[in-house]
């Protein structure tokens, strides 16, 4: 698979998982969990068809009829954070039963999520393109791609774009 070089410019190379169980008419919006979802989830986006789920380790795109891809990476050399990145101005709120104290209110909305140092000078960034879930590896110069192990689980078929 080709690699672009450069001694200035961050490296990306972009690999396209959309299964059409996440294809929608929206864009992806990530959101903080607070708590309208399972506990693992550090982010989540919905979709016209479905969702994605971030957690520390993966990606899990599940569909309406829950069909459910997950993307792991594996041997990462770090436990990082995820750090949303381009803040919409957006926020949605979940009015979760009569117990206030599980609402959700006003949780922002995001177009990006970083995960820095997820390999040695490999960072992760996921978004949405159009109807597509897609992420780029960012590779520091002399970065080794060889590095980038994913593990999917579900998927029925993967092309790489």
């Amino acid at each position: 698979m080709p690699i672009c070089a450069s001694a200035r410019i961050v490296c990306l190379l972009c690999l396209n998982l959309a299964p059409a169980a996440v294809h929608g008419s929206t864009r992806f919006l990530f959101e903080p969990n607070r708590g309208q979802t399972a506990s693992e989830i550090r982010y989540l986006a919905r979709t016209g068809k479905g969702a994605v789920f971030v957690t520390d380790d993966g990606v899990t795109m599940s569909g309406a009829n829950q069909t459910a891809v997950v993307i792991k990476l594996s041997g990462m050399d770090s436990p990082g954070k995820w750090t949303p990145q381009d803040e919409t101005g957006e926020t949605v709120s979940y009015y979760i039963g009569r117990d206030r104290s599980r609402w959700v209110i006003d949780a922002p909305r995001f177009e990006r999520l970083l995960r820095p140092h997820v390999y040695a000078g490999i960072d992760l960034v996921l978004y949405g393109a159009g109807e597509q879930l897609e992420y780029d590896f960012a590779l520091a110069p002399h970065a080794d791609p060889a590095r980038i192990r994913l593990k999917l689980e579900g998927a029925r078929r993967v092309a790489i774009a």
